[in-house]
């Protein structure tokens, strides 16, 4: 009976060296000591490594355990990376498939200093491009609602003046805006009604 995949695999469950590499890439040491190269790195954004590279791990632990066996550098290649892709492609679109590669390629660089990743990088900003583009959310105010919001704003002043039985500057200032915003909703038929 085939595992049931876990979105994340635990940081205990990680191979030891995985788990030795990550505590030495966010070290933090002193002047003399040195710090891992991630010990710069805001807690959200090593957050996010960690899930990307715990969501590989889990992966790789429900399809490809034999791997977990390996150094995490000889673990992954490109055939890896495309299984990888499409276990991920069942629960997710493309967008997010990108964005696990990118962190997936974060942690990589950091627990595996001076192996090149750029071929990761590419397979990411290509699976990027692909990916459909939402479409753009207009949220456009008609001319009938700016006209309506600025008579609403005249009638809210007007009263407002009525109720402190006076005339304040601010209800002076309510009451122009108002009277900017129904003038200039009213351009647009102007114009239209001219040509």
């Amino acid at each position: 009976m085939p595992r049931k995949p876990r979105i994340y695999l635990s940081f205990d469950s990680w191979p030891i060296e995985d788990k030795a590499r990550w505590q030495a890439a966010f070290a933090e040491g002193d002047r003399f000591e040195g710090s891992g190269p991630g010990s710069h790195l805001a807690e959200s954004t090593r957050r996010n490594l960690w899930i990307s590279y715990a969501r590989f791990l889990a992966f790789l632990s429900a399809n490809r355990e034999d791997l977990l066996e390996l150094r995490p550098e000889a673990r992954v290649d490109r055939l890896i990376v495309a299984e990888y892709v499409a276990w991920r492609r069942r629960s997710c679109g493309y967008r997010m498939v990108a964005v696990d590669l990118d962190g997936l390629r974060g942690a990589l660089r950091l627990i595996c200093p001076g192996v090149d990743w750029s071929w990761l990088l590419t397979i990411t900003k290509r699976i990027r491009a692909a990916a459909p583009r939402k479409p753009r959310k207009y949220h456009l105010a008609t001319s009938d609602r700016l006209y309506a919001l600025g008579i609403e704003l005249m009638d809210n002043a007007v009263a407002d003046a009525e109720a402190a039985e006076r005339i304040s500057k601010e209800h002076a200032l309510k009451y122009r805006d108002g009277l900017a915003v129904a003038f200039l909703a009213l351009i647009p038929f102007c114009a239209a009604a001219r040509s």
